[in-house]
């Protein structure tokens, strides 16, 4: 779920309806940090 939140981000900040319920910059900032130490976990 992680994983394709952070692929599909520019285009959901695109929609003005979902606009308030991405994540600001420094919690998106932390969920691509965390993907990347789970990506590391699981190899």
């Amino acid at each position: 779920m992680l994983k394709r939140y952070v692929e599909i981000r520019d285009a959901i900040k695109m929609v003005q309806a979902a606009e308030d319920l991405v994540p600001r910059t420094s919690s998106h900032r932390r969920i691509v940090q965390l993907l990347s130490k789970l990506g590391d976990l699981d190899s």
